[in-house]
C-alpha cells in the first residue's frame, strides 16, 4: 500500500468521524434541533428587520441628498468654491453586505417551533444549559 493510499484512507477517516461525531450525544439531538429551529427563525426576522430599516434609511439617505442637490442648485452655484467646500459633499451611502442566504432558510415559526420542542420534550426553555449526558 502506498503513501497517498493511506494518506487518502486517513483523510477519508478522519470525515467519517467528524461527520458522525453529533451519534456520540444521541441525547442531544433533539435539544439541538430545536435550537436549530428556532436560530433559523431569529435569522429570517433578524435579516427582515434589518432590510426594513435599510429601506427607511435609504429613503432618508434619498431625501438629504435631494436637499443638498436643491441647496447646490439655488444657492451653492453663487458661493465662491472656497466658502465651505465641505458643502459640496455627497450624502451619505449605506449598503448591506452579505446574509443573502439567510433568505433560503425555511420559514419557521419561531413561537410554534419553541412550544411544539418543549411540549415534546417535556418543557423547560429552549435556554437551559443543563445536559442529561452522564
Amino acid at each position: 500500500m502506498s503513501f497517498e493510499n493511506i494518506k487518502a484512507l486517513n483523510d477519508g477517516l478522519a470525515r467519517v468521524e467528524k461527520d458522525f461525531a453529533y451519534l456520540l450525544h444521541p441525547s442531544k439531538l433533539p435539544r439541538s434541533y430545536e435550537k436549530a429551529l428556532i436560530e433559523v427563525a431569529r435569522r429570517r426576522k433578524y435579516r427582515r428587520l434589518m432590510d426594513e430599516e435599510y429601506s427607511r434609511i435609504k429613503k432618508a439617505v434619498k431625501k438629504e441628498q435631494e436637499t443638498r442637490d436643491m441647496f447646490m442648485k439655488e444657492f451653492g452655484r453663487l458661493l465662491p468654491s472656497e466658502f465651505f467646500p465641505n458643502l459640496r459633499e455627497q450624502a451619505a451611502v449605506i449598503r448591506i453586505e452579505g446574509g443573502l442566504k439567510d433568505y433560503e432558510l425555511p420559514d419557521i415559526n419561531e413561537d410554534l417551533a419553541g412550544s411544539v420542542f418543549d411540549s415534546l420534550l417535556g418543557g423547560g426553555s429552549i435556554h437551559d444549559t443543563g445536559s442529561s449526558d452522564p
